[in-house]
């Protein structure tokens, strides 16, 4: 059943017919690169185009309404090429440790330490195991504590669930209008793959937060939990 408000059915199917046509042949490149035995660095910005790739595809499906199991089908794949591209920005490092611990992945094999900025939340979240999270070393801060404060709160216990819903619903969204994706679905691009604040999900779940409080919550996907 499909999850986002803003776009319909035809539009996500669309969006990952034309999505997939991307992958393969990006694919097929990366397999030329290789081959070729071309530059190292050639081949990470082609694996860096398919994680992309891969991430807008695993949001557009979690739109449409895909089961758990082919999400992770496509999360497992965009892992192979974060893991390779080299670096990673913030942002990416956020998508993957959030996506990591609501899929209860090791994310001690998902992302090297070494790619782990000295941020207090991304720590934090990468030192998530057996169902808890060990404090961020104590010179640990936030890199972006105007996104991520509330986050970082709430896993120290000093925010409620009810905080948590009621930031995801009313101001994280307005938050993040720096982003690329922000404002994307009013675009004539076709490149809105829907707006999912799964970093909140992983914080909801650390937490062991009831489902229902973010049930008919924007933004949050509750199906994650």
């Amino acid at each position: 059943m499909l999850r986002d408000c803003r776009k319909t059915q035809d539009y996500f199917e669309r969006y990952l017919r034309e999505q997939e046509t991307r992958i393969v042949r990006f694919s097929k490149k990366l397999e030329e690169l290789v081959s070729d035995q071309k530059p190292l660095p050639k081949i990470q910005q082609c694996h860096r185009f398919l994680s992309s790739l891969m991430h807008d595809k695993f949001y557009a499906q979690y739109s449409l309404g895909c089961e758990k199991s082919l999400l992770m089908q496509t999360f497992q794949a965009y892992l192979l090429h974060v893991q390779t591209q080299g670096s990673l920005t913030y942002q990416e490092v956020l998508d993957t440790l959030s996506l990591a611990v609501l899929f209860q992945v090791d994310l001690k094999s998902t992302l090297p330490a070494a790619y782990i900025p000295q941020d207090a939340l991304l720590q934090t979240l990468y030192s998530y195991q057996n169902g808890r999270t060990e404090d961020a070393p104590e010179d640990s801060k936030l890199l972006f504590p105007d996104t991520t404060s509330v986050f970082m709160e709430t896993l120290q216990e000093k925010r409620s669930a009810e905080d948590l819903r009621e930031y995801i619903q009313s101001q994280w969204y307005e938050d993040n209008k720096e982003s690329a994706w922000f404002d994307s679905d009013k675009r004539t691009d076709d490149t809105y793959c829907g707006y999912w604040c799964f970093e909140g999900a992983a914080v909801a779940l650390i937490r062991k937060f009831e489902r229902n409080t973010f049930s008919n919550c924007r933004f949050f996907p509750v199906d994650m939990l």
